[in-house]
């Protein structure tokens, strides 16, 4: 994987969206490795880079269409109230997962 930034800040965040892009999905994550043998060029720089998947995930997630039932007066009085079912629903899940 490769990745660049303007400044030093906006590499890092690319960075960090890059191997949460990789590990997207994964059931585990490979292994942390061990830069000490490393040759590095006169201009280049080690950073170690952290990311938080579960904020990275929150952040990336895609929606996906679910159907769900709903009594049918909670439909009506939703929509007569303009509330967002899914939206709800989504921070009802959060709320549930302690998320």
């Amino acid at each position: 994987m490769v990745t660049q930034g303007d400044t030093f800040e906006d590499a890092v965040c690319w960075a960090e969206d890059a191997i949460g892009t990789m590990l997207d999905g994964e059931k585990s994550y490979p292994k942390v490795q061990d830069p000490s043998n490393w040759k590095l060029n006169k201009n280049d720089r080690l950073v170690y880079i952290t990311v938080d998947m579960s904020k990275w995930l929150k952040k990336n997630s895609k929606t996906v269409k679910k159907t769900i039932t709903v009594p049918e007066y909670l439909n009506e009085m939703a929509k007569e109230q303009n509330i967002n079912v899914s939206r709800v629903a989504s921070e009802a899940l959060k709320r549930e997962l302690g998320i």
